[in-house]
């Protein structure tokens, strides 16, 4: 059976988190999807918290939706430079440290690394910088939108795709509230939906990535064409925002949007 699940998320554990995380996982539920790779951040949670995340984790889980329990981590690459990690199903605390060194915690803790959101750091990454990782995070739902990835960051992993050295690909929501959920989501084909399974295909990079008029495999990416076809949404979407700036076109936006928003009562306001 297809397994479709969500990638990437905060619940109320994580200081800028605004859902429990029971509620979180009913809308993701509602709407189709059957897991929940969790991410909370790490700043405000200690091993404690996170046993507690875990046990969460457990009691949400069944036989139709499973909450895989994780951590996002801030780790050193240098003493000025920081990157964030995603420790996806770690039976245990992973605290900060060197790159190197939070990404060997993960693995004995029999978890999965995961770059996040790349573009935010260097410019000079280097594919055997990221070779380290299991996973790199090539679409971020809140940082990019749900358009299309950042062209620097799909250069990146086509890179990494075409010598065969770098980690397999994720999209992620990274969702902190329910208006975060968009259409990106990771499709994996198992005969259970149980934590061991899902992570297993994760790790040997058997699944797919689904987004809006694209789906491709996670460990080969997206080919030339639909890689052409990201480019153009792009560009689409950067002009679009570009324009947003302009106070005249983006206070016209800002009233249609008023204009259309449901009134108290379910009807339009023109009705």
């Amino acid at each position: 059976m297809i397994y479709r699940g969500a990638f990437h998320a905060h619940s109320k554990h994580s200081y800028d988190g605004q859902q429990p995380l029971p509620a979180l996982c009913a809308e993701l539920r509602r709407r189709g999807d059957h897991f929940l790779l969790l991410t909370e951040h790490d700043d405000t949670l200690d091993a404690a918290a996170y046993e507690r995340i875990r046990a969460e984790c457990a009691a949400l889980s069944d036989a139709q939706f499973l909450a895989v329990p994780g951590l996002e981590i801030r780790c050193w690459r240098t003493e000025r430079e920081q990157w964030h990690i995603a420790a996806l199903g770690v039976g245990a605390w992973i605290p900060r440290g060197p790159i190197p060194e939070v990404v060997e915690n993960i693995r004995r803790a029999g978890g999965l690394s995961v770059f996040l959101h790349p573009h935010k750091y260097s410019r000079q990454i280097e594919l055997a910088e990221i070779a380290r990782f299991d996973g790199l995070e090539l679409w971020n739902g809140k940082e990019d939108g749900h358009f299309a990835p950042r062209w620097r960051t799909l250069r990146l992993a086509r890179a990494a795709a075409a010598h065969r050295t770098g980690p397999v690909l994720y999209c992620g929501h990274d969702l902190h509230d329910f208006d975060g959920i968009g259409p990106l989501a990771l499709e994996i084909e198992t005969d259970a939906l149980t934590q061991a399974a899902v992570l297993s295909r994760l790790r040997d990079g058997n699944f797919m990535l689904r987004a809006r008029g694209f789906r491709f495999p996670a460990a080969r990416g997206p080919n030339a064409l639909q890689s052409l076809g990201m480019l153009c949404w792009r560009g689409t979407y950067e002009s679009y925002r570009a324009l947003r700036r302009l106070p005249l076109v983006g206070g016209a936006v800002s009233a249609a949007r008023r204009a259309w928003r449901p009134s108290d009562s379910g009807r339009r306001p023109e009705e």
